[in-house]
């Protein structure tokens, strides 16, 4: 290879190499829905309604059905490793499901409570997150009492979260195990008496059973019932419950109001958290699946996560010849990381990763699972695109490379372990939502994946408009979609904005344009920048024609040479993204907008977007070709 395609190649799969990675069926990653809390002990921790275990311990369901008290294996999902979720009901990461809907199942399977399971079924061991009723997989279904649940089933007393279920009383009291019983209203396998007393979690034990305390089932003497749990008696007024109150001598959480929402032990009011369902909040969602809320019911809320993967070096958006010699070295130091283990992808000028999860308090749950977009095709597609884009010069910056979303991939989990126990390999941003932005959220991802195959994947197409996407372009889509940052601060703190001169653009391997013109590469939305105090536009629809059919080395010197024509881009970095978590993290920004913490023992800075005021109004972000206006 002669030293300039050689210098025109390294360009190319040094600029485009980073999000290029092989692309695989996109299975749909979810969480076992519901979470725990652990009772009230006479320093009540931060949390309400809930009753607590002695320190370092959590009430969960043993093997048996009973409820127990454990030392966790882990308390939040963020405490799993990546493809695993935290199962309150037992404290232990396990496999995350498998999808949301049907046609994400094999042929001769559905989606039920998600997970994948056979059209038919005999046992309830063949419904992954559901039971077997007459014959078919189905989901749970909510109970508080056993009047709630169908003719041989039952709702348990005893439920991780509180989330409780209806279940076969067979399934739960068919075969207790050696020291438990069945107790009289079949809900559950427990402790018989030699194992009651300092040993039952709930601190009550009944005719040889554990038992929750209520007003038929009082509690021995010197004792008080709260929340289920017999504990001791503790104060004598509000003031000796720090964020509790004083309820018959016991410190409790305070129970919070159906408008209010829990908050470090406080019940604090949040906008909206029930409301009868629009027509907006039905289209798009699954009706057969009941995505929507009932009538009355909780809203759905939930966080965005946007994962952030710096690139390996620095990269110099000076001039073309800075970007591709540091573009060249981050490539080098990207492969590096490989080899030392910190890294399974190189990702030479980074990439971006998003995942959301929504749930309404009942089960159901809309998510966006862990992807980002990349390059798709064959690899001998790939070596030929990239030759091709290697010969255009600065051209690489628009040529439309086939699209895909790399969610699936096993390699994404694999490199994301890995960079979190290394400092510096990985940043997130975190965003709260609520129940409209949820469903804007999951309609959107929606019809990306409808619409992926036509999408392509360049930096200067806008995934808003489904044209197509650079990797950290589409990791801005959700939070410009969410409202929660205005556009412009995000194009000021994250985007470079170019003007790249047309004597730099060619594309020498178009045969059939050569006669005539060089226009191949393709009109995208984001062929707009704002430069020396002025903003710019390139014209609307049209395509981009090339200034020359060879590119040398000389031209690529400045990204234009004095007056000439020039076509303006905006193209969002990961290495700024990442410098911008750093600046928040660090608190010389923006210290207003977010609150800092730390994963990973301390490896990954994260920033979580305080959840504006209820009536605060959110920017608008348009869909306009305006980037900086909101």
């Amino acid at each position: 290879m002669n030293r300039r395609s050689g210098f025109l190649a390294t360009l190319a799969l040094a600029l485009v190499g980073a999000c290029v990675e092989p692309s695989t069926p996109p299975p749909l990653a979810l969480i076992a829905p519901g979470s725990g809390a652990p009772p009230p002990t006479t320093d009540p921790p931060p949390t309400c309604g809930e009753p607590t275990c002695p320190d370092g311990q959590l009430p969960a369901l043993g093997p048996d059905g009973a409820p127990r008290c454990v030392v966790p294996d882990c308390t939040s999902d963020e405490a799993c490793p990546i493809g695993t979720a935290c199962a309150p009901a037992t404290w232990t990461c396990v496999p995350v499901g498998e999808c949301e809907y049907d046609d994400e199942c094999a042929v001769g399977e559905r989606c039920v409570a998600g997970g994948c399971a056979p059209d038919t079924c005999d046992r309830h061991d063949q419904c992954p997150y559901g039971v077997c009723v007459d014959g078919v997989c189905a989901p749970p279904s909510p109970c508080t009492v056993a009047a709630d649940c169908a003719e041989g089933w039952t709702c348990p007393t005893f439920a991780a979260g509180g989330a409780r279920t209806c279940v076969p009383i067979e399934q739960v009291c068919g075969d207790c195990a050696p020291g438990f019983t069945c107790d009289d209203a079949g809900v559950g396998c427990v402790p018989i008496e030699r194992a009651c007393g300092d040993d039952c979690p709930t601190g009550l034990c009944v005719d040889g059973a554990c038992r929750f305390c209520d007003a038929s089932t009082p509690c021995a003497d010197g004792l008080t019932c709260a929340a289920g749990y017999c504990i001791e008696a503790a104060c004598a007024g509000d003031l000796e419950c720090g964020d509790g109150a004083c309820v018959d001598g016991v410190c409790q959480p305070q129970a919070c109001e159906p408008v209010e929402t829990c908050d470090g032990g406080r019940c604090r009011a949040v906008c909206e958290t029930t409301r009868d369902p629009t027509p907006r909040d039905l289209g798009g969602l699954d009706r057969a699946t009941a995505r929507a809320p009932a009538p009355g019911s909780p809203l759905y809320q939930g966080t965005l996560d946007v994962i952030v993967l710096p690139p390996p070096g620095h990269l110099d958006f000076r001039a073309p010849v800075d970007l591709i010699a540091t573009a060249l070295a981050s490539s080098v130091r990207g492969d590096r990381n490989v080899a030392d283990g910190k890294a399974e992808l190189g990702h030479f000028i980074g990439h971006i990763h998003v995942e959301m999860t929504c749930t309404n308090g009942l089960g159901k749950a809309l998510r966006i699972p862990l992807t980002g977009f990349t390059s798709g095709g064959n690899k001998l597609q790939s070596y030929w695109d990239n030759f091709r884009a290697a010969s255009g010069g600065m051209g690489v910056m628009f040529y439309p490379f086939p699209g895909a979303l790399d969610e699936g991939n096993p390699k994404v989990a694999a490199d994301l372990q890995k960079r979190a126990r290394h400092p510096g390999m990985m940043s997130r941003m975190r965003f709260p939502l609520d129940h409209d932005q949820c469903v804007t959220l999951r309609e959107h991802y929606q019809k990306v994946r409808n619409q992926v195959g036509q999408m392509v994947y360049s930096g200067h197409t806008r995934p808003r408009r489904l044209e197509g996407a650079g990797c950290t372009a589409f990791g801005q889509l959700w939070v410009e979609l969410s409202r929660l940052l205005p556009r412009s601060k995000m194009v000021d703190e994250w985007a470079q904005q170019l003007g790249i001169g047309m004597s730099t653009i060619a594309n020498s391997l178009d045969v059939k344009d050569l006669p005539r013109s060089y226009e191949t590469y393709p009109y995208g939305s984001n062929l707009v920048a704002w430069l020396a105090g002025g903003w710019h536009r390139w014209p609307r629809g049209q395509g981009i024609n090339a200034g020359k059919r060879f590119v040398r080395p000389i031209d690529l010197v400045k990204w234009r040479n004095g007056t000439e024509d020039f076509v303006p881009l905006t193209i969002f970095d990961a290495e700024r993204m990442n410098d911008y978590v750093n600046a928040v993290h660090a608190r010389t920004k923006d210290v207003d907008l977010w609150d800092a913490i730390t994963e990973n023992d301390g490896n990954v800075k994260v920033i979580v977007r305080k959840r504006p005021p209820c009536g605060e109004a959110l920017p608008r972000n348009p869909d306009d070709d305006d980037l900086r206006k909101d």
